[in-house]
């Protein structure tokens, strides 16, 4: 496709009124280390792959050695020419042919229709808030694709129509089509909302005001940058429950840090450094204080800056089965629109893989890779969304000081490029490469500033000679610099005091006081830049009051897409670990032996029963009147009043109840509980085995319903293989070949799923990585062995009213009950009519087919109950 490309206009100005002269600038669209922006230097610029001779390298597989070259004509003006490239050159999603001018704002592609790589900025571009004119329609579009009216092709968080601002009567009204991150107005997600005076929309990390000129032309004023985030905190504060030593994790802590700036939080064990953490990415809400992202509280809706926030804590968060591909593929596929192409999702893969350097690793488990390649990958996981700031706990914990170096380097590399980036570190070797340092002891902050003045700020108060970085840990520790030997004489209480005294010695230090005034000075430049873009009192009827978002959209709930991504992950990760599925085909095929071991008399022989009642009634016969009465009299509760003749009542008791039924209740019991067991050990190692991955999934914008339902196909498909096995293997014992196959299947197939939902809960109320869900799962199963109803001689007519009651919540009990009409209903029954009545009287259940809607009816609601249940459970464990 060639031809002219189309563009939005925008007027850009200078603060006089007048088109700036000075140098463009190319903005590079890298999904890791921010928005790069090169300036426009000389008469030319060459963009290739080749670092040799091209002065803007991009990476991709589409992109030539020498792709392209931008020329200034003078007098403001451009020309982009492809330099016979192998793949084409594209302006606005359509390829040029040879030679075509740019212009402010043309999103240029190399290689790829489709794949945006640079977008050409003319000055001034380093203003804080960028104007753009719209012309006069009654709807404008918002969002990544080209034809958008307000296109943001380098934001892979939104979607390609994200939203759509109205015009009606003179009012505007913003419409989000249900997109994957939302559209926000007031730190509130919305649906359908009029807009008013000063409201604040925020779509993918951007801030926007709207302005309805009295033309009908729109006026579209940019806050701010997605890639550049500053960070704030004031007097943050936070207490453990339960600490036997009643100080605080974190205490009355406040700093700044700048947009780019690689920060180091360092501090001894216990100094509070994850949790400071934590409190800051929004994993864990303080009791006190207050934090601001570029002026905006993160509390206040912390699933707004879910794509301008990345954290990576100290576990790793990827499934060890898949390839470092698929599984950057699948986080690609959750986090970024639906409407990504798959095309597009490859690209931004490949430049994570570039970026990292992990391109020779690719196609190899991650279980396979060394530890810093593992954890290169799950900073490439969040690197897929392109975030203006990333949080890491430990990265280099337990790797080698030469990885651990390279590691470092790359963190440099990203904040250079525009990505802040803040981590935890016991590391002190690679100290200079931090712009800054946060020093904690106790919770508490004893020093922000540049790692260079660290060792002279505290040789000034510590009264003893710092040579090195370490030794700040070792008098923060009470640890006396000449032996290095804990004194016999310190106390948790003495390292608290000296904690307390460092914090109040910096607070009152030039560089405590340098920071607060920061802190300051960058809220009322947040204030300012707000009252600099405020909308004219004439742009709205002024005096309106809010309107509250209408409607509710319903992917907020569930997700069909996410649903499908995660279950098809799911089952790769399982189908990867043929050990696993070894283990799931054998145990119902073992379980099914254990029954057969049992002694099963089977359905009588109809020519054989019918000649033993005749033989029987012939002997009672034979000794006349008399031995009739003396035998009812003997035999019978009714006495000689039994209308059963003699020789019934003697078959009755001999060949009936529930000892003598063809199929034992303890065969019946047995593939009961094997049902019960093969589904609650199915589900109960499925979400506290992967944990840490779902929190950070889930911090990122994971559905709980999308999460928990994913986990269904695979377990039921595999619980439903299980009862097969065990039902095919159990029917091949004589006696049970002419039982009616299916109504049985189908009763274990149903306890095993109700058992699925009952192990999922389990698995969810696990507090820790799936070391008690086994144990809670056998608490679980074996009290249904009783409650089942099943055990003679009492059964569950008899057993006592506590642990009826207890039964009924649990899927055993209704799936014998069920079990028992399947076995006993079918042809057999003509020569067993007396079975109906035992299963009545004698073990207490009710029998026929009116059995299997009332207990799957209770199975159903189970099932639910327990998944509604399961979702709580995981709610409640929520960060915020």
């Amino acid at each position: 496709m060639t031809g002219t490309p189309t563009r939005v206009h925008s007027d850009r100005q200078d603060d006089n009124g007048e088109q700036s002269t000075c140098s463009p600038v190319l903005q590079i669209s890298d999904p890791g280390p921010g928005c790069r922006s090169c300036p426009f230097t000389g008469r030319s610029v060459v963009l290739g792959r080749d670092a040799a001779q091209c002065d803007i390298v991009l990476q991709g597989p589409a992109v030539s050695r020498i792709h392209a070259r931008i020329d200034a004509l003078g007098n403001g003006k451009y020309l982009l020419l492809d330099l016979q490239s192998t793949n084409g050159v594209y302006v606005n999603n359509q390829k040029i042919d040879g030679k075509i001018p740019v212009h402010h704002n043309d999103i240029i592609g190399l290689g790829r229709p489709g794949v945006s790589q640079l977008r050409f900025l003319l000055p001034p571009y380093h203003l804080k808030t960028l104007g753009e004119i719209l012309p006069v329609q009654s709807s404008w579009t918002i969002g990544r694709r080209p034809d958008c009216d307000v296109c943001l092709p380098f934001l892979p968080a939104v979607s390609g129509h994200h939203a759509t601002v109205e015009s009606k009567n003179g009012n505007l009204f913003l419409q989000d089509h249900a997109s994957l991150n939302g559209t926000w107005v007031n730190a509130r997600p919305i649906q359908r909302v009029r807009l008013h005076r000063n409201d604040r929309v925020s779509i993918g990390g951007i801030e926007f005001h709207f302005h309805l000129l009295e033309n009908g032309a729109l006026q579209v004023v940019q806050q701010r940058q997605p890639d550049k985030v500053s960070l704030a905190c004031y007097g943050l504060s936070c207490r453990s429950v339960g600490n036997k030593h009643n100080h605080p994790l974190l205490k009355d802590i406040s700093l700044s840090i700048k947009a780019g700036d690689f920060v180091g939080v360092l501090g001894p064990s216990g100094a509070g450094k994850t949790s400071l953490l934590k409190a800051l990415s929004g994993q864990m809400a303080p009791d006190s204080g207050r934090v601001e992202l570029t002026g905006r509280s993160l509390y206040d809706a912390p699933a707004m800056f879910r794509s301008t926030l990345a954290y990576v804590p100290q576990d790793d968060i990827l499934h060890p089965e898949l390839k470092v591909r698929t599984s950057l593929e699948y986080v690609a596929r959750l986090r970024l629109p639906g409407d990504t192409t798959m095309e597009q999702r490859r690209d931004i893969i490949n430049r994570v893989l570039d970026i990292l350097d992990l391109h020779r690793v690719s196609e190899h488990p991650i279980h396979r890779l060394s530890g810093g390649q593992r954890k290169r990958v799950s900073i490439g996981a969040e690197l897929i969304t392109r975030p203006g700031m990333i949080f890491l706990d430990e990265p280099a914990s337990g790797l080698d000081p030469g990885i651990a170096a390279r590691l470092m380097r790359h963190f440099k590399a990203m904040s250079t490029a525009g990505t802040t980036v803040i981590m935890t570190t016991h590391s002190l070797e690679q100290l200079d490469l931090f712009d800054k340092i946060v020093l904690l002891a106790r919770g508490r902050l004893v020093f922000f500033g540049k790692p260079t003045e660290a060792v002279d700020y505290f040789n000034e108060f510590s009264g003893q000679t710092i040579t090195r970085p370490v030794d700040i840990f070792h008098v923060l520790d009470n640890v006396p610099l000449a032996d290095y030997q804990i004194n016999s004489s310190s106390q948790t209480t003495d390292r608290n005091a000296i904690a307390c005294f460092y914090a109040e010695q910096y607070k009152h230090s030039p560089h405590g006081v340098h920071s607060a005034d920061s802190d300051t000075s960058d809220s009322l430049d947040n204030q300012q830049t707000r009252q600099d873009t405020a909308v004219p009192d004439n742009a709205f009827n002024a005096g309106n009051p809010p309107v509250k978002p209408v409607g509710i959209n319903p992917g907020r709930v569930f997700s069909l897409h996410h649903w499908l991504c995660l279950s098809g992950r799911h089952f790769r990760i399982r189908l990867a670990d043929h050990r696993r599925l070894l283990t799931y085909l054998l145990i119902p095929l073992l379980l099914a032996l254990v029954t057969l071991t049992l002694t099963i008399k089977g359905f009588p022989d109809r020519t054989a029963e019918q000649l033993r009642r005749q033989n029987l009634e012939l002997l009672v016969h034979r000794g006349g009147p008399f031995m009739e009465t003396s035998l009812k009299t003997l035999l019978s509760t009714r006495g000689a009043r039994d209308p059963r003749p003699a020789w019934r009542i003697i078959n009755d008791l001999r060949y009936q109840g529930p000892a003598n039924m063809p199929v034992p209740m303890s065969v019946l019991v047995m593939g009961i509980m094997t049902a019960v067991f093969l589904g609650t050990v199915s589900g109960c190692l499925e979400l506290s085995s992967e944990r840490h991955i779902y929190q950070r999934e889930r911090s990122a914008g994971l559905k709980i319903f999308d999460y928990l339902c994913s986990k269904l196909p695979f377990c039921l498909t595999m619980t439903a293989l299980q009862c097969l096995f065990f039902t095919l293997c159990c029917t091949l014992h004589p006696a049970l070949t002419d039982l009616s196959f299916f109504p049985i299947f189908f009763t274990l197939l149903a306890v095993a799923w109700t058992s699925v939902a009952m192990g999922l809960c389990i698995s969810a109320l696990d507090p820790t990585s799936g070391r008690f869900s086994i144990m809670i799962a056998v608490a679980a199963v074996l009290p249904q062995l009783i409650l089942s109803g099943g055990l003679g001689p009492e059964f569950y007519r008899h057993i006592s009213m506590p642990a009826k009651t207890a039964s009924l919540f649990f899927p055993a009990r209704w799936g014998l009950e069920m079990e028992l009409t399947a076995v006993y209903s079918g042809t057999q029954v003509a020569w067993t009519p007396w079975i109906p009545e035992c299963i009545q009287k004698m073990i207490g259940f009710d029998f026929g087919n009116s059995v299997y809607y009332h207990g799957i009816g209770v199975l159903i609601v189970q099932s639910f109950t327990w998944l509604l249940l399961c979702a709580w459970l995981l709610k409640r464990r929520d960060p915020v």
